[in-house]
């Protein structure tokens, strides 16, 4: 009797996590369908504010304050990006102690952080594991 309960209950939750990856899967393609229609959209309004300025202005200054305002673009989302990660780095710093925090050793502590740990880790265990083949 359980064992077909368990099964029912197995069948439901496979089909739902089925539903919920067709689900993100079709919201994936769908994000992926307006990015690039976005892209494509901005090539075009990009080619008519060249247009525009080259017929005010000079062709060379119409191309030089495009660049300028692309380049000024990346900047401001290089920065923003840097911004982000500076914040995420902050936030997986490993919290030391109080106890061992107001010891000198622990000075070198304040800095690491989880992804740092989990590399050292990685790489330890690597390089184990290849000594021992040997």
């Amino acid at each position: 009797m359980f064992g077909v309960m368990r099964l029912a209950l197995t069948s439901m939750v496979v089909s739902r996590a089925k539903r919920s990856a067709e689900s993100m899967m079709a919201y994936g393609m769908a994000l992926a369908a307006v990015g690039i229609i976005a892209l494509a959209a901005a090539g075009f309004l990009l080619s008519a504010g060249w247009i525009a300025l080259a017929r005010a202005h000079d062709p060379l200054i119409a191309s030089a304050s495009i660049g300028a305002g692309l380049l000024v673009a990346a900047l401001a989302l290089f920065f923003a990006a840097l911004q982000r990660r500076e914040r995420e780095v902050r936030e997986n710093r490993i919290a030391v102690p109080a106890a061992l925090a107001a010891s000198p050793v622990a000075a070198p502590l304040e800095d690491v952080t989880l992804k740092s740990v989990l590399v050292v880790a990685g790489v330890g265990f690597v390089l184990g594991r290849l000594i021992a083949r040997r």
